[in-house]
């Protein structure tokens, strides 16, 4: 006598229907995109370099070359090898005129840096930009990847903006001990420096607040 309201009801062919065409169209959709794009590969040679292009690309090879094939492998165990590449940033960033500074850490009782030079801006308020990479290199490898070719950008990088007038300042930063079995532990390299710098920011909070209040009537 009484019918259920809420009973069950017979299964919505048209809605299942519907949401698998639509599914469907999607799948081939997404499928064209994957397969066309950028839609046409490029064919013929390559175009030549420009005299600039090749000047960079000599100078990124070399720098590459030299971290990788002439020191090597870099890190703690082999010793004298993270002291050459942080001669050679040295080197590199005084011939670009920059002085580099060195950040000085104790590691199981050997002395390892992270290495940086600044371009300063014209608005110190507006804040640091931070440009990085690591010179070490995982054990029994030459690191052309990791990261060489990383550190020869950075390198490039602050060589062409030498000079340039920019607002915010720039500090190139050259990082060590970021391979196993430092990754990730109290001694990487970028974890030391940044807690450096959060240090060196309260300390110079710490110091506007004296001023201020030592100059109050």
């Amino acid at each position: 006598m009484f019918e259920s309201i809420g009973g069950p009801k017979g299964t919505n062919w048209k809605l299942r229907i519907v949401c698998a065409a639509l599914t469907v169209a999607l799948v081939v959709v997404l499928a064209w995109l994957l397969t066309q794009m950028p839609l046409r590969s490029f064919k013929g040679p390559l175009p030549p370099l420009s005299r600039e292009q090749s000047d960079l690309a000599e100078r990124l090879s070399a720098d590459v070359k030299y971290l990788s094939v002439t020191i090597g492998e870099g890190s703690i165990p082999r010793t004298g090898s993270l002291e050459a590449t942080s001669e050679y940033l040295h080197g590199n960033r005084k011939q670009s005129g920059y002085s580099a500074v060195e950040e000085t850490y104790s590691v199981a009782g050997k002395e390892v840096n992270n290495v940086y030079a600044s371009l300063i801006g014209s608005d110190p308020a507006s804040g640091t930009i931070i440009v990085g990479a690591h010179y070490d290199s995982v054990a029994e490898a030459v690191g052309a990847n990791g990261n060489a070719s990383g550190v020869a950008a950075t390198l490039e990088l602050a060589r062409l903006l030498q000079g340039s007038k920019l607002r915010r300042t720039l500090r190139f930063v050259f990082f060590v001990n970021e391979e196993p079995p430092y990754f990730q532990t109290n001694d990487m390299g970028s974890l030391v420096y940044a807690r450096q710098l959060r240090h060196d920011n309260v300390v110079e909070g710490v110091r506007r607040v004296v001023e201020s209040l030592a100059s109050e009537p």
